[in-house]
């Protein structure tokens, strides 16, 4: 949130060093990004029991483009987004807001993320948090943690 969208992808681009036009490197940017049909189909799932909201490290055009245009959008009840809130996971005051918009006790919450350093940061406030490492391996997890799913 702390420039724009074009600077974000113009100082991406000069960093990888790419020749091709900013308009060929947003499409190339967004096609990183594929559904996974289980993936969605879980989330849809949970959201019939839990409220479920989501916490992404993004940009406005991936928002835009990638993530609400996805068939698992619709579950979410409420997004907290980097690009918004000026501030990115690990960082705490990312997760003082789901707590805030949750308005959850930390031990109520159970946070999902692959990134490990997100779900260390996580934890240090005492919300529940799974390393997502496979689509297996997360439901042995909500499993263990008595989700229903």
């Amino acid at each position: 949130g702390k420039i724009s969208d074009g600077e974000y992808l113009r100082r991406t681009k000069s960093r990888i060093k790419l020749t091709i036009t900013l308009n060929k490197f947003i499409v190339l940017f967004n096609s990183r990004f594929h559904e996974i049909l289980s993936t969605t189909n879980l989330i849809r799932n949970l959201s019939e029991n839990y409220k479920l909201l989501l916490i992404s490290n993004t940009n406005k055009l991936n928002y835009e483009s990638v993530i609400k245009k996805s068939k698992a959008f619709k579950y979410f009840e409420d997004v907290i987004t980097s690009f918004q809130f000026g501030y990115m996971k690990p960082k705490i005051a990312i997760y003082l807001e789901l707590i805030r918009v949750t308005n959850c006790e930390p031990s109520e919450i159970l946070f999902i993320d692959d990134k490990k350093i997100n779900v260390l940061g996580a934890r240090k406030l005492d919300i529940i948090a799974i390393q997502y490492t496979s689509y297996r391996n997360l439901i042995y997890d909500l499993k263990k943690n008595k989700v229903k799913i």
